[in-house]
């Protein structure tokens, strides 16, 4: 479970929209919500400026220190609040090493591209340097007030490689699920791979669509059995797990098609990378997360794979 949970806020209604589905999470985990805004102070140097640079500075700590009395009495949660002076994103992530935070929670862009280019880019730089999982939500257009009795998730959906540093999300899915009575899915995409030709035969004495056929036989049950292994520890846990290996030429439609017709409202994903815009090219992660319409739990694992090729059509 999270024992402190950070919002970071930039004094939009868009980035507030974060705050139900926070308190939520820290009424069932007992945990803290630390409230946060940065304030980046302006680039002149002209002592003119300083007046109008202090009094923004007022105005962003009255701001959350308002948010912050605010979700303490409607939401039901004990609450902190900071306003930093710097980098957004150096700030935050210092901020979530000092309180020792477990979970960033923040809204940001959806399928359209950034909603906020505030948002956008410091939920961008947190996935790379805060070394947290982040909750990203989709934002509602229609502006709203905080939902305090934000409803938490239901069905989580964790697609994973077959590696160790995919596996890693998974301490903060199942915090989640937990804290919400979600189940989880374990899903693991096997690429297939087209044949070169029809009509070659392998040193081993098969035809290439023989060979093929094995080949993929052989990669799914070794999928299966690590998936079972993974979907053990999960049972462990107290929490309902299923698992699935499919056979497909693209990972990230198959993924985002299985969340569609599994009624899955969150998808958790190691993002294997610095941050979702220097992902390598052709990214799984990167595409589920500008394809659904659903939030996702992004977290850079502590021990970066090994560099390898992306998977062809991702």
């Amino acid at each position: 479970m999270f024992s402190k949970v950070l919002v970071p806020l930039d004094g939009s209604s868009l980035a507030e929209q974060a705050l139900g589905p926070a308190a939520a999470i820290a009424r069932t985990s007992g945990a803290t919500v630390d409230v946060v805004s940065v304030h980046e102070p302006m680039i002149f140097d002209a002592s003119q400026y300083e007046p109008l640079d202090r009094s923004v500075w007022d105005e962003t700590r009255r701001y959350v220190e308002g948010v912050a009395a605010e979700l303490s009495s409607r939401g039901g949660v004990s609450t902190t609040h900071a306003t930093l002076k710097g980098d957004a994103v150096e700030c935050i992530a210092g901020r979530v090493r000092e309180i020792g935070a477990g979970l960033i929670v923040m809204t940001s862009h959806g399928r359209t591209g950034l909603s906020r280019m505030w948002l956008g880019s410091v939920a961008d730089g947190l996935i790379g340097s805060a070394r947290v999982p982040v909750l990203l939500l989709r934002p509602s257009d229609a502006a709203q007030q905080p939902a305090f009795a934000h409803q938490l998730f239901n069905h989580v959906l964790v697609p994973l490689d077959g590696s160790a540093a995919s596996e890693e999300v998974l301490s903060a899915a199942l915090a989640l699920a937990k804290s919400s009575g979600a189940r989880i899915s374990l899903l693991r995409v096997v690429q297939l791979l087209p044949l070169v030709s029809a009509h070659s035969v392998t040193p081993f004495g098969y035809s290439a669509p023989a060979f093929h056929d094995l080949a993929i036989a052989a990669m799914k049950t070794a999928a299966a059995q690590q998936l079972d292994r993974v979907a053990a520890r999960v049972r462990d846990e107290g929490t309902a797990v299923d698992a699935d290996v499919v056979i497909e030429m693209s990972v990230a439609p198959t993924i985002l098609e299985f969340a569609r017709t599994h009624e899955v409202d969150l998808i958790a994903m190691s993002t294997h990378g610095g941050g979702m815009s220097r992902l390598l090219v052709g990214s799984v992660a990167d595409k589920v997360l500008r394809g659904s319409d659903l939030p996702l739990l992004a977290y850079r694992p502590m021990t970066e794979p090994e560099p390898s090729m992306p998977a062809a059509g991702g």
